[in-house]
């Protein structure tokens, strides 16, 4: 399972743990594979080009790509990232666009229809956004009027630095700090049970976990 940085590797681990993937799913970052490449989505694309290759019943049998999506003011959005890792793939037998999955992830088909590389695209394979987005939209009911709180607070607070595109990831780093125990480890989130299992986001990501790696 290919992801972007340190707090995803972190996050995605611990998720895989809590439901059951750790024997079967290596979660990595692109610095954990190549020290040096960046860990970020370019990262991502740039290791991509060599899973890809490996992606056989006798090597890398699964194989999952969660990025972001970010903005298109960035140069992001859903379909630019679709593109991005298309034009990484092409050349490996995949030729044909992506296609959608019901739980609106996607996925890459290989020409001979032997393998699938499937993709996730924070936060929901729709919108712009990232990890800390589809967070957001996840915590279970109790904790979430916390973390309005939190929000409404940065929300009107005249002197932040953070930009605008940043400002759900320094949200969901001052809730983890404001907890009885505070941390910046997003670890945290999965350990004391601060998501709901049962919101349809969180239902259709462990759908695609099952479906990529099961």
């Amino acid at each position: 399972l290919l992801v972007e940085g340190p707090n995803d590797e972190l996050f995605f681990s611990k998720f895989c743990i809590n439901h059951g993937y750790d024997v079967h799913v290596k979660v990595k970052k692109p610095s954990s594979v190549t020290p040096g490449n960046p860990d970020n989505k370019q990262g991502v694309l740039q290791l991509l080009q060599v899973y890809i290759k490996l992606l056989a019943p006798n090597s890398v049998e699964k194989l999952g790509v969660i990025v972001d999506a970010d903005y298109l003011t960035t140069g992001g959005g859903v379909q630019t990232t679709l593109n991005q890792i298309h034009d990484k793939i092409r050349e490996h037998g995949y030729t044909s666009e992506a296609k959608q999955s019901s739980d609106s992830s996607y996925y890459f088909e290989k020409d001979d229809k032997s393998t699938r590389l499937n993709i996730w695209i924070m936060p929901n394979n729709l919108n712009e956004g990232y990890l800390e987005h589809w967070i957001t939209e996840n915590i279970e009911d109790n904790e979430k009027n916390y973390f309005q709180k939190v929000s409404d607070f940065i929300d009107n607070f005249d002197e932040k630095k953070t930009g605008q595109i940043q400002i759900t990831k320094a949200k969901i780093q001052v809730w983890l700090a404001c907890q009885k125990k505070p941390s910046q480890d997003m670890r945290c989130i999965i350990q004391n049970n601060y998501l709901d299992e049962s919101k349809p986001q969180y239902l259709n990501f462990t759908n695609w976990l099952n479906t990529t790696f099961n």
